[in-house]
């Protein structure tokens, strides 16, 4: 500026913010992203099914959650190191995403276990995909020379009938993947007998509480021929309770349920 005020001349100062604005999306994406896998982690999950819901919500259309876990994880880092746990966590992750649509959302949640939101996805659907998932998985895997077999547990709760909130779904998926790691199933939908904090299953327990007090299981004895004989070797004796008002109640469902609360232990005189 001259001494009559007139400007005759401008300084720019001018800073690159880039490296700045770099920086800031790799915190961002660390914040919401798993270190070792690269899949969103379990806050970016729950943004994700939280707008899968919106959007189902809006169309009267339905949502499945799967809830993973590897079997035998524990095996693989305790014989084989955990370099090797990794390498197989980086390949579940492989063969999770090469399987699901891009509309799907695999995450890690913490350790060996993996959720997965099916937007716009019925039960018949989400069976369809965890059965692919499982054929995808079981394929061996060579960890330091050493072939492994891989396998997992999926547990499944569907939006809106197991629950209307993230939470209230991861929960039930949650309860579903352990029924189905119990039962060797494979995979498992949620119900409420799984479910050891609904009132239905807490019914159920103190129905065959008061079963065993009050000697109301009863032994069915089934007699095993010899088909060329014709004669009688040996009877199977078969555990069977009879619920008052119910008809029978299935081995399938009280016997793991005894066994879960400690109320009876494993023996083959159940079976």
């Amino acid at each position: 500026m001259d001494d009559l005020g007139r400007v005759t001349g401008v300084t720019a100062v001018t800073r690159d913010v880039s490296d700045q604005k770099s920086f800031e999306e790799q915190l961002r994406h660390q914040a919401l992203h798993d270190g070792l896998t690269g899949l969103p982690n379990r806050t970016l999950m729950h943004d994700r099914l939280e707008q899968a819901l919106i959007s189902a919500r809006r169309n009267s259309d339905t949502v499945a959650l799967l809830v993973m876990d590897l079997n035998r994880f524990k095996e693989v880092n305790d014989s084989l190191g955990h370099a090797a746990g990794d390498r197989l966590l980086e390949e579940t992750t492989n063969r999770l995403t090469a399987t699901l649509r891009l509309t799907d959302t695999v995450a890690r949640l913490g350790g060996d276990e993996f959720a997965i939101v099916l937007p716009a996805s019925g039960r018949q659907q989400a069976e369809h995909t965890v059965r692919k998932l499982l054929v995808a998985l079981r394929r061996p895997i060579v960890l330091h020379d050493h072939q492994i077999d891989v396998d997992a547990s999926f547990g499944v709760a569907m939006f809106p009938e197991n629950g209307e909130s993230p939470e209230t779904l991861l929960r039930h998926a949650d309860v579903a993947m352990y029924a189905a790691k119990r039962g060797h199933l494979g995979h498992s939908f949620y119900a409420a007998e799984h479910d050891l904090n609904s009132p239905s299953h807490l019914a159920l327990i103190g129905g065959l509480r008061h079963a065993i007090e009050h000697e109301k299981l009863l032994l069915h004895f089934h007699p095993i021929v010899n088909m060329g004989t014709g004669r009688v070797e040996r009877v199977e004796a078969l555990a069977r309770w009879q619920k008052e008002g119910d008809g029978f109640v299935p081995p399938s469902q009280f016997i793991p349920l005894a066994e879960e609360t400690g109320l009876i232990s494993r023996s083959p005189s159940w079976f």
